[in-house]
């Protein structure tokens, strides 16, 4: 939903793990937001931040500028610092102050950047590395291929850690398991021939009645006859093959 720029963005996604502690759901309030006024203060920027009305709200009671995020940007000298504006939890506006810094001639929507960090409690600059300090979600694991040899073979057999690959050639257990046994295929074809009986019976028996004077019992053992003599002829030439 979100339509931040690449520096926004960045600094958001520090500051939603600066203060996981203050604010819990920031990161999913960044999510749901949309970026409203943008202007650039000459000393910084401030971007205004819509959260989605219907997002729950937060039950953080946090109020105020919150966050100790900087980032270098191309053409300033020193760093820019970044804090999120929260009313109740609920995210406002992203600031950025320059230190004096003119920043007029900057473009916030294109300008380059690095090294954003945070700065702890010592005043020490931590740099922020999203690979590193953002924790994998479990919700990955299941978007993750199987690992080898683990999953379900072309005849939908299970393979998984110590069992050797499926066997789809034509002699192979899995090919001859998916061929019916003859019993099965003759109780198959009978269903369908009852099925198919009715069916003509129900549309064309008044026709064949006025037509060629034969009345549905007569027609439906002729049917029968004519399935079960094609059957017998079917599996006499897969006999003999």
């Amino acid at each position: 939903m979100s339509a931040l720029t690449p520096l926004e963005r960045a600094v958001l996604d520090a500051l939603a793990w600066e203060l996981r502690d203050v604010a819990p759901d920031l990161a999913g309030q960044v999510e749901d937001s949309l970026p409203g006024l943008r202007r650039n203060t000459g000393g910084g920027l401030l971007t205004e931040l819509i959260v989605d009305r219907r997002r729950p709200a937060s039950d953080a009671e946090a109020t105020g500028l919150f966050g100790t995020v900087h980032a270098m940007i191309d053409g300033l000298s020193d760093p820019v610092a970044f804090q999120v504006e929260l009313n109740q939890g609920r995210l406002i506006a992203l600031h950025g102050f320059s230190y004096d810094q003119d920043t007029r001639g900057v473009d916030f929507a294109t300008v380059p950047f690095e090294e954003v960090f945070l700065v702890d409690e010592a005043g020490e600059s931590v740099l922020f590395d999203p690979a590193q300090t953002l924790p994998e979600s479990p919700l990955l694991d299941l978007q993750a291929p199987p690992p080898d040899g683990f999953g379900f073979g072309p005849n939908g057999a299970l393979l998984g850690p110590g069992r050797p690959p499926a066997d789809t050639s034509p002699g192979s257990d899995i090919t001859a398991a998916l061929k019916l046994a003859p019993r099965a295929k003759w109780a198959a074809a009978a269903s369908y021939g009852v099925f198919g009986l009715i069916l003509v019976l129900t549309v064309f028996a008044p026709m064949l009645r006025s037509r060629f004077g034969l009345d549905w019992l007569t027609f439906g053992a002729l049917f029968l006859l004519a399935m079960i003599g094609g059957g017998l002829k079917n599996l006499s030439r897969k006999t003999q093959a």
